[in-house]
């Protein structure tokens, strides 16, 4: 035996130690091209139980337990860079123990087939470009606060959000439905520039900052967050607005759409409203009389 595996017919023939070596060499190249293709195509070798702590360890994200991954790698007899070079954890910006306490990752097609549900903790912000798959990873990092995967071809957003985001960019894309439970945590949402129809009726309470331009939206739900302070809506096919927009709206721009009417009661609150680009005949005179800053241009007003 050779190797761990059956003596090759060149080596029984010749004999030699130099075609041995030679043949051992070749066995390696083999098993780690068979390795990476098994990784790429989502069939990941077993991990042992200690490369699972080592990288549990890691992902903490805290310098002493990072101390601890090096001290158990080496205890193990397993030289660190390799280890995560194996796992592609270099194509993620990961390719030494130093690198995870990074705040930031980038997700793109080139890493996509590297992407682990071992992440550091440390990362809070996330980009996404160059990214041609219809839907994000399963496991995203999980205490992230900025998710930017805007001008993609994404189509739908995960159900599981981590809890601790608050800024989320995914316009652009085509996405055709918002996840019903959006982070309770997040403050703004760019969502303009996809195929929605409608909006979640249960918005985060958080949300201070909505901006869902260009879609095929047709109404908004009656019971938007009540602490949102500016609405984007314009470019959509909304018909009507509610009567019941949130007591600190501070501007609402919602040009371009089908309206014919504006509101009997909009927040006292309002400071800015463009409603330029529609079918409006009549302006309310409350909004004129609270001075009210208001584009109107295009629209068949009755003098």
């Amino acid at each position: 035996m050779v190797c761990g595996v059956g003596v090759c017919p060149l080596i029984m023939y010749y004999g030699d130690v130099a075609m041995q070596r030679l043949y051992c060499v070749w066995v390696k190249i083999v098993l780690f091209i068979f390795q990476h293709f098994l990784f790429l195509y989502n069939m990941p070798l077993t991990l042992s139980s200690e490369q699972i702590a080592i990288l549990e360890l890691l992902c903490s994200s805290q310098e002493e337990n990072i101390e601890l991954a090096k001290t158990l790698a080496a205890s193990q007899g397993i030289n660190l860079v390799d280890f995560l070079q194996s796992m592609g954890y270099d194509k993620l910006g990961l390719a030494t123990a130093e690198n995870f306490m990074t705040q930031e990752l980038t997700l793109t097609d080139d890493n996509t087939d590297y992407w682990s549900e071992y992440l550091p903790q440390s990362v809070i912000q996330l980009v996404v470009k160059s990214y041609s798959k219809p839907t994000l990873p399963a496991y995203l990092p999980p205490n992230l606060i900025f998710l930017n995967c805007s001008n993609n071809q994404i189509v739908s957003l995960p159900d599981n959000l981590p809890n601790s985001l608050v800024f989320l960019h995914c316009y652009n894309n085509k996405i055709e439905h918002l996840p019903n439970n959006l982070p309770p945590n997040l403050q703004k949402l760019y969502c303009s520039t996809n195929l929605l129809t409608k909006l979640p009726d249960n918005l985060p309470d958080s949300l201070i900052f909505l901006n869902c331009n260009v879609n095929q939206i047709v109404s908004l739900p009656d019971n938007l967050p009540q602490n949102l302070n500016i609405l984007f809506c314009h470019d959509n096919h909304i018909i009507s607005l509610i009567n019941n927009f949130p007591p600190n709206l501070q501007a609402l721009h919602c040009s371009n759409n089908r309206l014919t009417n504006l509101p009997d009661h909009l927040p006292k609150s309002l400071r800015f409203l463009d409603c330029s680009d529609n079918q409006i005949k009549t302006l309310p005179k409350y909004l004129l009389d609270w001075g009210v800053e208001i584009n109107y241009e295009d629209n068949p007003l009755i003098k």
